[in-house]
């Protein structure tokens, strides 16, 4: 997200300060853009974490001493951070407005953490204003904070931009169609019921292929193990490069989110925006994700519902190009230059 801003951000460079971690896996591209930046060193596995988590009071302190000097007045986080309690401590010792982007208000199914699910309490109960991507979140938030007297906005989560150089894709080929999971593997995402459904859909198509692309977990091993063993499915167990993204999409059909649980999805803008017609499940949070269209919704998240939808999308090529003009035409009216301004235009 920070560099989506950044390159957002290319006409008001002038009253922009970055601060950017040397660990960010996007920090080369990140800074090689116009922006003012202060890196800071975070950490890099659990060991430099308990260490760096000693000094990490004094680091943020001179970082943002840096930044006030630099004419700084307000803080965007863009998302949690364990650390990030200590930095509102410190800028509302500064008196410096600190504005939090929420992704989620608790930790998903399965991912419960001591130290991160504290950190998210604090960041939600002290920050000046809280920016949710989702309706739902918000309201998530606003049922359990009834006395919270927090500004909240809700901003439309626009579409990573790794496709921004790729042909729109409008049809599937002939022969065989490839389904793809994409994003990290978790057992809140669905993935079990994905593997019961995929049975059922080879019983009736013996045309279709399945790649499930991103890491796995602990929780999650013994589904990978399973699942390789169906030739029809595809495992790439690792966490994917940002400049592999693109051929993965456009390498594949249809995409399929069988969440139990969501809050929003990073990859399902990316897939829509690049006529990659969906199948998800009615959670909420992707239902408003996907308001313009471009996907069909199962009747539940079960099983015997993911088979029907799989089986309706693949044996109706005129739905399919709906789906994928609908996905392609509704991200075209959100950008991120609008995200952003909304983003600093919060008082």
């Amino acid at each position: 997200m920070m560099l989506e801003i950044s390159r957002a951000l290319f006409e008001d460079f002038e009253s922009i300060v970055l601060l950017v971690s040397n660990q960010n896996e996007l920090f080369e591209r990140i800074c090689t853009s116009k922006a003012k930046t202060i890196s800071i060193n975070t950490y890099a596995g659990v060991f430099s974490f308990v260490v760096k988590s000693i000094a990490a009071p004094f680091i943020l302190f001179a970082s943002l001493c840096r930044a006030r000097r630099m004419g700084v007045k307000k803080i965007v986080c863009i998302m949690h951070h364990p650390w990030m309690p200590i930095v509102i401590s410190i800028a509302k010792l500064m008196k410096l407005k600190f504005v939090f982007i929420a992704h989620d208000v608790q930790l998903h199914p399965g991912e419960f953490n001591l130290v991160d699910s504290l950190a998210l309490k604090l960041e939600l109960k002290y920050s000046d204003h809280l920016v949710f991507l989702t309706k739902s979140v918000q309201n998530q938030y606003r049922h359990g904070n009834t006395l919270s007297k927090t500004a909240t906005t809700e901003l439309e989560h626009p579409p990573f931009s790794y496709l921004e150089a790729v042909p729109k894709k409008y049809m599937p080929p002939d022969d065989v169609i490839r389904f793809l999971f994409f994003g990290r593997v978790r057992l809140y995402k669905g993935i079990e019921n994905l593997l019961i459904a995929w049975s059922k859909v080879l019983a009736e198509r013996k045309d279709l292929k399945l790649s499930i692309v991103g890491d796995f977990d602990a929780s999650t091993f013994w589904l990978r193990d399973l699942a390789a063993k169906d030739r029809s499915i595809y495992i790439d167990d690792r966490w994917i490069p940002d400049e592999e993204i693109s051929l993965i999409i456009q390498s594949h059909d249809i995409a399929i989110f069988p969440y139990i649980e969501a809050s929003q999805s990073g990859v399902l803008p990316i897939c829509l925006s690049a006529g990659i017609p969906c199948i998800i499940t009615p959670q909420q949070g992707l239902l408003e994700q996907a308001k313009f269209g471009g996907v069909l919704v199962s009747r539940d998240i079960g099983p015997d519902a993911l088979s029907e939808a799989i089986l309706k999308l693949v044996d109706d090529r005129n739905l399919l190009l709906r789906l994928s003009v609908e996905g392609v035409a509704g991200y075209d009216q959100v950008s991120w230059k609008k995200f952003t301004q909304d983003l600093l235009n919060i008082e």
